[in-house]
C-alpha cells in the first residue's frame, strides 16, 4: 500500500537515479522507473535502510513549457545508509536533482480541472562517502 500511495506522487514515466560508491572512489549511477526503484529497495540485502534528505539547497522557478506543464528543480542532499544489525554496511551522501511538474489535471470528485505538483525524474549528481556529517 505504501509503495501505491508513493507511486501518486510521481509524473507517469518518472525515473530515479541511484548510485553507490566504488572501490575505486569512482560512482556507478543506474536509472531506474520509480516502480522498479520502490520495489528493489524492500530487497535490498541489508536488515534496515535510512534514506534521510536534508539541505534543500535550490528551487529554481517554474518554467512553462509548449505542453502546458511547468517544470522546476530541487537540488537535495540525501544520505543513504544500509545496516545489517546494528552495523553499518554502506552508508553515502548524494547530491540530487529532483525535477518537480505542476500540471493541470481533471479531479474527477469535483468534475473539473485542478493544477497538480508531481516529482517527476530525479537524478543522482554526486555522491560520496559518508564521514558521518549531515542530520
Amino acid at each position: 500500500m505504501a509503495e501505491r500511495e508513493a507511486l501518486k506522487l510521481f509524473y507517469k514515466g518518472a525515473t530515479i537515479e541511484i548510485s553507490r560508491l566504488l572501490e575505486s572512489s569512482k560512482s556507478e549511477i543506474i536509472a531506474r522507473p520509480v516502480e522498479k526503484y520502490l520495489a528493489r529497495l524492500k530487497s535490498l540485502p541489508y536488515t534496515k535502510v535510512i534514506i534521510k534528505y536534508y539541505d534543500i539547497a535550490y528551487i529554481s522557478d517554474f518554467i512553462k513549457v509548449p505542453d502546458g506543464r511547468y517544470y522546476s528543480t530541487a537540488t537535495i542532499i540525501q544520505q543513504f545508509t544500509g545496516f545489517n544489525g546494528d552495523k553499518v554496511q554502506y552508508s553515502d551522501i548524494t547530491k540530487k536533482e529532483i525535477e518537480i511538474v505542476a500540471d493541470l489535471v481533471e479531479d474527477t470528485f469535483f468534475k473539473e480541472k485542478r493544477w497538480k505538483i508531481f516529482l517527476g525524474n530525479i537524478k543522482a549528481v554526486e555522491t560520496t562517502a559518508n564521514t558521518g556529517k549531515g542530520n
